[in-house]
């Protein structure tokens, strides 16, 4: 694929960023400062594609991108795992042991939740990690440190106190691409592993899910993810994001489809792409696009 513009939520540095880069190389990277900004210009860039995190192994969902993806419908065309391994930054001439405080993102802070009780640290939420990063430089302030990437530290002229400060050693970001316009799904292949991502709204009737989703069960197709939100000001009926390994164009899943419409409404298939391997051996692939 030649040279496309990617959109990414934080600054440079950011491991959006990173993983962005990895998975379209040249490419022009275009910051967004929060999520629904990176939605919003990708639907004004249909051309262009949005790389964003969707979960990570010790902090969980990131709600806010499960959210915006049914509201604006791009399509899901890749997954990608990014290992990810912070650091405390702080100004040069600083040191751990004068950090009070602590700036980035609230998925980083949770996943640092550990070092920070441990150093005695308050945790200050921020947009993004490498803007945390940008604010400490800015600041210069030996009190205050920002946890970061590598190339966060680098880009700011930041001093790393401490590497690799996360809780879990195998903490890991997965991120997903998005496309501004609709792309050709590939066929179903016996040898490869896909991934169908749908979103629906439950009705509200006994025993709906176990009904909804049983067809699954039925078709012997694994769910690998599922995660419910309540339907604006509503505490009657859910709504649920999905993935199951399948692909829509075999017997398994259109039986499995027929049976989750009928308990659920606004079923919408929001992506079909290829598992990524990181998914089974915990080795990032090589990209290819």
């Amino acid at each position: 694929m030649a040279h496309p513009v990617v959109f990414f939520q934080g600054q440079r540095g950011a491991y959006s960023e990173e993983a962005a880069s990895v998975i379209f190389p040249g490419a022009t990277m275009v910051a967004q400062p929060t999520f629904r900004k990176v939605f919003e210009a990708l639907a004004a860039q249909p051309e262009a594609f949005a790389c964003l995190p969707i979960e990570n192994t010790t902090a969980g969902r990131v709600s806010d991108v499960q959210l915006l993806l049914p509201r604006f419908g791009f399509q899901i065309i890749k997954e990608h795992f990014l290992p990810v391994r912070h650091q405390l930054l702080g100004v040069v001439g600083g040191s751990l042991s004068r950090v009070r405080e602590v700036l980035s993102h609230p998925q980083a802070l949770a996943q640092c939740e550990r070092f920070l009780k441990e150093h005695n640290l308050t945790p200050i939420p921020f947009e993004d990690t490498a803007g945390a990063a940008a604010e400490v430089a800015r600041r210069n302030d030996p009190t205050l440190a920002a946890i970061a990437s590598r190339a966060a530290q680098q880009h700011y002229r930041l001093k790393a106190f401490a590497e690799d400060i996360q809780d879990e050693t195998h903490n890991t970001t997965r991120f997903i691409v998005l496309a501004g316009s609709p792309q050709p799904i590939e066929p179903p292949d016996p040898s490869r592993a896909f991934i169908t991502a749908i979103w629906f709204t439950l009705k509200s009737v006994p025993a709906a899910l176990y009904k909804a989703i049983g067809g699954f069960a039925t078709a012997a197709l694994n769910l690998t993810k599922i995660e419910s939100h309540l339907t604006g000001h509503r505490f009657t009926r859910a709504q649920f994001y999905i993935e199951v390994e399948g692909h829509p164009e075999t017997d398994a899943m259109r039986h499995a489809m027929r049976e989750l419409t009928f308990f659920a409404d606004d079923v919408r298939v929001l992506g079909v792409f290829p598992a990524d391997p990181y998914r089974y051996n915990g080795h990032p692939q090589e990209i290819v696009l």
